[in-house]
């Protein structure tokens, strides 16, 4: 059985750990994803750019970077989402302030995302349409309809 591949990385708040290449690659893709350069993320990951440049050739290293995003973003929208209510009655309670001005942004700004919240709805509703329909053609001539 062979030993796994390691490098030494210095961490600034202590002494040198070892990563396996696994570690490596996971690194490098926490620093891509939020927010490192390349040449950041190969330095954090102690590893070439030039490795790196072959990480990034590679279609499975892609797809678990595509992933990793993806799985940030979701994170950063159930954030928000949490959040929303919070900014919903935020909003209402300016609607009573005293200054007019004060009042009259939080009504444009609850009509604007209130609008905004529409289209997405409508837009959702359609497209679950268009599946639909497409689903039904597909199964009754086996052929995409698009």
């Amino acid at each position: 059985m062979t030993k796994p591949k390691t490098a030494k990385t210095a961490d600034t708040d202590g002494p040198q750990t070892t990563l396996t290449a696994e570690g490596q690659r996971l690194v490098v893709l926490r620093e891509l994803v939020s927010g490192s350069t390349r040449s950041e993320a190969a330095e954090a990951a102690r590893i070439s750019e030039r490795t790196l440049d072959r990480w990034t050739a590679d279609a499975s290293f892609r797809d678990e970077l595509r992933s990793e995003r993806r799985r940030l973003y979701s994170e950063a929208m159930d954030a928000l989402q949490s959040a929303t209510m919070d900014a919903v009655n935020t909003l209402r309670k300016l609607l009573n302030s005293r200054s007019e001005p004060v009042r009259g942004r939080a009504a444009v700004a609850l009509l604007s995302f209130s609008a905004k919240a529409f289209e997405a709805h409508d837009l959702d509703d359609r497209i679950t349409e268009l599946e639909r329909i497409a689903d039904l053609t597909r199964s009754r001539t086996g052929q995409r309809p698009f």
